[in-house]
């Protein structure tokens, strides 16, 4: 159920392009779940933070924790985990005096803490961190100091610890990185595969199934002229039955005749609509196999053009999957059912509050059972429709006979003008009468065939949520992705023949693959089934690039790319708005009890321009069709984006490489030691 993808580079302005990610998406779900709720009791608070911290999104996570802790809801394990969400992500230079008394109201729970347990000894493992980096920054640290930091980690279980390596990796000594990788590194190794990842991750693309939904099929739409007739006949043949009975006529002679000619009606219209059904069905299938070209607007009734168009988009992509790996005309065959099935889906679920994603597995469902008739060479409407059988016509023919006998006693019995009307007007009845009881009988019996079609497809309904039953939640998402981010630094390193001493810092940053699939849930970020990941791994020498494409559903890396340059080759950094702002209303005045500036842009992107001309370039996403409009707020959605990506720690780190240039190094060391001294003295404060 992976549609493919590919990466598309296109230069815009005609520039020379090095590397630029493509944005094109395949398929999109929005799932409408409550990350949590804000009134909700601080335990549910607490487990939605640590989901938050795990799926990579720590500024959003911290707010929440640091707020249990200021509101006296605080303890050890919330006390650890803020600590790691105040840290997380952060370089040095970018704790300031507000994160560190954050920091501190937190490690003070857990240094008060009586008796002691695992959460206060995981918390004193992270000072210990905090603390080597500060006597390393005021470069008065010794080898102490680093034996110490793992000596405490060592003593930690394998998920702490590996929690903390990845939260605080910024803050770590390269030596200690490297005394600790291969512990550390089996643990991401496993973890990023754990919980049956490759069974389970494909299932968050997949939308919350829409139940089926009956489906009345159109009635056959009879000529006028044959209703018109047919009502004429009859009137007639009633006026004719009358006159029979005249003054010279042989009453017993009529009604012999006349009951003949009834009797005679009778079997003919029965059987002669039996024969004429199959007629009627072969319509019937030609309008659903060669269903007329549908084109992609509402049909009115509240009915919105955008939902019939992605309904059209998904059944042809739904046939495209189903395609049998077998030579043949398959899109050609199933041009008319492709028409038939948008039209029946917009009819059904127009007006069913869904989104159209929601009825995506209908549309693979009915693609299947075609895709089986086409294999098998059964697809073919006439072969489905046999014509009537024999008895069927020989019966119908007896009642012609038995009319035009019963004609002739009428007419022997001294009615000839009565029985000469009665014969044009019979014919006339009886034909029109055949066709509205053949169009009728087909009609109910389209209608059985779809209360069995819906009898199908509710247990394949069934069986699809049965599937779908352990769908992974958003932090398991977010969780296997941060792992996959630390794995992929590691094959950085290797790859480039470098340890973690190596290292002043790195950056990590990602982007959606081109044509691959992507779903979120409100308040939280959107996750791709397919990733372009860029590790910038920063040396004393310079930056060496490695771009690999993540199939995110099965952790495959693959294509990798490399790039190096010198820190004087960067001529700048930045994350370029292309869109509009406009005022708060939306029409141009700012609201006098609002901010005076709301920011609706089309996207953002990521530039690092070098000086030869090339570019790298990332597009942040703009969550398009992806949102709640009544519940989120778009610059909160874009500061996401921007943390999520890594954009937000890499725009940091390399617009001051591009400012300094080859001096980067020495004024790097520069603000370690600012800031080293600057927690000196924010401990001299509290």
């Amino acid at each position: 159920m992976q549609p493919p993808w590919h990466n598309e580079n296109v230069a815009n302005d005609g520039a020379h392009v090095d590397q630029q990610i493509g944005v094109n998406y395949g398929e999109t779900t929005f799932h409408r779940n409550e990350f949590y709720n804000t009134d909700g009791p601080p335990e549910q608070k607490f487990r939605a933070a640590v989901g938050l911290l795990k799926a990579g999104m720590p500024r959003h996570a911290e707010h929440i924790l640091h707020d249990l802790i200021r509101t006296g809801n605080g303890n050890t394990e919330r006390a650890y985990y803020c600590a790691l969400a105040v840290l997380d992500g952060r370089s040095y230079d970018e704790i300031d005096k507000a994160v560190y008394e954050k920091y501190n109201d937190a490690t003070r729970i857990a240094s008060v803490a009586s008796p002691p347990d695992k959460w206060t000894v995981a918390v004193d493992a992270v000072r210990a961190v905090v603390d080597a980096a500060q006597r390393r920054g005021a470069r008065s640290t010794g080898n102490g100091d680093e034996q110490l930091v793992v000596k405490q980690l060592e003593t930690l279980p394998d998920e702490q610890r590996g929690e903390i390596f990845q939260s605080l990796d910024r803050l770590f000594d390269g030596v200690v990185q490297d005394r600790l990788d291969r512990q550390v590194t089996e643990h991401i190794v496993t973890s990023r595969m754990a919980d049956s990842r490759t069974s389970r991750a494909w299932k968050f693309f997949e939308a919350i199934p829409a139940a089926p939904r009956p489906y009345v099929p159109p009635k056959h739409v009879l000529d006028n002229k044959t209703m018109m007739r047919a009502w004429a006949g009859g009137v007639v043949m009633l006026i004719s039955a009358i006159a029979s009975f005249g003054a010279d006529a042989n009453i017993a002679g009529v009604l012999v005749g006349l009951a003949i000619i009834g009797a005679g009606s009778v079997l003919a219209i029965q059987h002669g609509s039996d024969r004429a059904r199959p007629a009627y069905r072969r319509k019937r299938k030609t309008w659903e196999y060669n269903h007329p070209v549908v084109a992609p607007v509402s049909p009115g009734h509240w009915v919105s053009t955008a939902f019939v168009k992605e309904i059209h988009e998904r059944v042809e992509t739904a046939f495209r999957q189903a395609r049998p790996h077998v030579a043949g005309q398959w899109a050609q065959d199933t041009t008319g059912l492709r028409e038939y099935f948008k039209e029946r889906f917009v009819a059904q679920y127009g007006n069913a509050q869904v989104e159209a994603g929601a009825v995506t597995w209908l549309m693979r469902w009915h693609a299947k059972q075609i895709a089986t008739l086409w294999q098998a060479g059964n697809l073919a409407y006439r072969w489905a429709v046999p014509d009537a059988p024999v008895k069927t016509r020989a019966l119908y023919a007896a009642g012609v006979v038995v009319a035009a006998i019963g004609l002739v006693t009428l007419a022997s019995a001294g009615a000839a003008g009565a029985a000469v009307l009665m014969g044009v007007s019979l014919f006339f009845a009886v034909t029109g009468a055949i066709e509205v009881r053949a169009a009728g009988v087909d009609y109910e019996e389209a209608k059985a065939e779809q209360a069995a079609v819906l009898v199908a497809e509710q247990q394949a309904y069934d069986e699809w949520r049965q599937v779908l039953h352990d769908r992974p939640t958003d932090a398991e998402m977010g969780k296997w992705f941060e792992f996959d981010k630390a794995y992929l630094k590691r094959v950085a390193l290797e790859r480039c023949g470098m340890t973690n001493k190596d290292l002043v810092t790195y950056v990590v940053v990602t982007q959606g693959a081109n044509g691959a699939m992507r779903a979120r849930i409100n308040r939280a970020p959107v996750r791709y089934s397919a990733y372009v990941v860029l590790v910038f791994l920063l040396t004393r020498s310079g930056v060496r690039e490695i771009e690999v494409d993540l199939d995110f559903l099965t952790g495959k890396v693959h294509d990798e790319r490399r790039t190096a340059f010198r820190y004087d080759s960067l001529a700048s950094a930045r994350v370029a708005e292309i869109g509009v702002r406009e005022a708060t209303d939306g029409a141009g005045f700012a609201q006098s009890d609002g901010p005076l500036e709301v920011a609706r842009l089309r996207s953002r992107e990521f530039r690092l321009s070098l000086v030869n001309g090339d570019d790298i370039r990332v597009k942040v996403e703009n969550f398009r069709g992806l949102t709640d409009v009544t519940a989120e707020e778009e610059p909160e959605l874009q500061r996401m984006a921007l943390q999520v990506s890594g954009i937000a720690a890499a725009i940091h780190v390399l617009e001051a490489v591009a400012a300094e240039g080859s001096e980067w190094i020495s004024r790097e060391e520069e603000r370690k030691t600012r800031w080293a001294a600057n927690l000196r003295a924010f401990d001299g404060e509290s």
